[in-house]
């Protein structure tokens, strides 16, 4: 050894000293890879020492990217609330636990499934979402778009899709429990794309820049041709268009009175004095 060699490795048996891991990798063997050894001879003729690099991590950016890395390291196994049991499963084997993160109900011990490192508490533990988050269950069947979130009542959605069809409503409280009771994860672009076509038949859609629902329908100006009524089964009769007024049930302000429903005369002059319920109703 001379003293260059000396002075490269000083800091090396340094470290080993305050008992931080060293790596060796032979200098015989062409693919020889790094290994810790917990008892480093320094033997620089036949190896090559180094301080075991500390890991390197960051979180990540968003939900998007955090499921895309987890599709490159299939299998992997699921975890999920069911009927008050968390289930693990994976290609292998099925493991259930209780809701409090034990074991077995029949053998009570200590808590062995914990939410994360740093949550040890199962009562407060909720996925974390934000406002305009868009979030389908494993099976996709049941679809939401989040307004806002709240660690104690749950999670509170515009809308939520579910194998019983659409339930429509400025607002669809989903409590705590329902929130546990699935598996969620962000929402696949087909579940989005059934989602966004309910909002549509329903005369609605989804702005991502300010997360708001925005009604769809014509822009009238003052004094435009337009058909109206206020109830389904009552016929369309031709009025004058004059303003239109926020936030309440009949918006449509026109000559002779407000009205429910409002749409264009060019185009639907078929429905004068009609019943029939055109696309994307105003």
């Amino acid at each position: 050894m001379n003293r260059q060699q000396a002075k490269e490795l000083l800091p090396i048996i340094q470290a080993f000293a305050e008992g931080k891991p060293i790596e060796k990798k032979s200098i015989l063997e062409d693919e020889s890879k790094w290994r810790e050894v917990k008892l480093p001879t320094f033997n620089i003729a036949i190896s090559n020492y180094r301080i075991k690099p500390e890991p390197k991590y960051r979180p990540f950016a968003n939900k998007e990217e955090c499921w895309n890395e987890m599709q490159k390291h299939q299998p992997f196994g699921w975890v999920k609330a069911y009927y008050g049991q968390f289930v693990i499963t994976d290609d292998y084997q099925t493991n259930y636990y209780t809701k409090d993160g034990l074991y077995s109900i029949s053998h009570p011990g200590e808590c062995v499934l914990f939410p994360s490192k740093e949550q040890r508490d199962w009562s407060k533990f909720r996925l974390p979402v934000k406002r305009g988050d868009i979030m389908m269950d494993q099976e996709g069947r049941n679809i939401c778009i989040v307004n806002k979130y709240d660690f104690c009542y749950g999670i509170t959605t515009f809308f939520i899709i579910d194998h019983d069809g659409w339930n429509k409503g400025w607002e669809n409280q989903m409590d705590s429990n329902l929130w546990l009771d699935f598996f969620w994860i962000p929402a696949s672009e087909a579940a989005k794309k059934k989602l966004f076509d309910k909002l549509a038949k329903a005369g609605y859609k989804w702005n991502a820049d300010t997360l708001e629902l925005e009604k769809i329908g014509p822009k009238f100006k003052p004094f435009d041709k337009v058909l109206v009524r206020n109830q389904t089964n009552e016929k369309w009769s031709i009025n004058l268009f004059s303003y239109y007024e926020e936030g309440i049930i009949f918006p449509y302000v026109c000559l002779d009175g407000k009205y429910h429903h409002c749409v264009p005369y060019e185009g639907h002059e078929y429905l004068v004095g009609t019943t029939i319920n055109p696309p994307h109703m105003g």
